[in-house]
């Protein structure tokens, strides 16, 4: 596999295009696996586990999100072997707090603390790490934990980062200047690894894994 050791971190609000992604790097098996946060590992965990009540449903649809959902399952029906989905989440009830997804009853502002230990142990296990959109809302620091501490994992691999939210991410989790490669464009960094040709993203594995002292 020439994704071998390569892991994706896909997280963010740009639903389809990440979706689109993760499936075209999985299907040309550039990336072993991908972990997803942010409202793209909402989407996931719901094609996953479902929509587990009333409060939920009502949310997903007042989002928008159910075609996402349906198309996260067909993806998770051909690779689920190879994504890590968020198993708990934090929301913010009069502060931060942590709940299961069988508890979960609004969308989710950051991914729970025992999904950042279960990506962080995924990390640990890769080479190269494409760091690609938040994990959560990360406008506020309560919120930015899970986004921080996958960073601060990620610091120790071969770091890719794309998108402007992902660098002012990991410029505050002072991670920046170690990363080996930055995409300041988000959206174009998602489409580019995204679309049926991926040379770029090619070069950019085949350097870091041959060249990276």
């Amino acid at each position: 596999c020439r994704g071998k050791g390569v892991t994706l971190v896909a997280g963010g609000a740009k639903i389809p295009d990440t979706l689109k992604a993760v499936e075209q790097l999985l299907k040309n098996g550039l990336v072993e696996r991908v972990a997803v946060g942010g409202l793209v590992g909402f989407v996931f965990a719901l094609a996953k586990y479902g929509i587990v009540n009333s409060l939920l449903k009502r949310e997903v649809e007042r989002g928008g999100y159910l075609p996402y959902i349906e198309r996260a399952r067909q993806t998770l029906s051909k690779y689920g072997a190879q994504i890590y989905t968020p198993i708990d989440f934090a929301v913010d009830q009069n502060g931060r707090i942590d709940v299961d997804i069988y508890s979960l009853t609004q969308v989710p502002l950051d991914i729970g603390r025992s999904t950042v230990l279960q990506l962080k142990e995924i990390i640990e296990e890769s080479e190269v790490v494409i760091f690609s959109g938040p994990m959560g809302y990360i406008e506020d620091d309560r919120f930015a934990v899970g986004t921080t501490e996958l960073l601060k994992a990620a610091a120790n691999k071969r770091l890719i980062l794309g998108g402007g939210h992902t660098i002012l991410a990991a410029e505050k989790a002072g991670v920046l200047e170690k990363a080996y490669h930055v995409s300041t464009g988000g959206r174009a960094f998602i489409q580019t690894i995204g679309g049926e040709e991926m040379s770029a993203v090619k070069v950019l594995l085949t350097s870091a894994k041959k060249f990276w002292t």
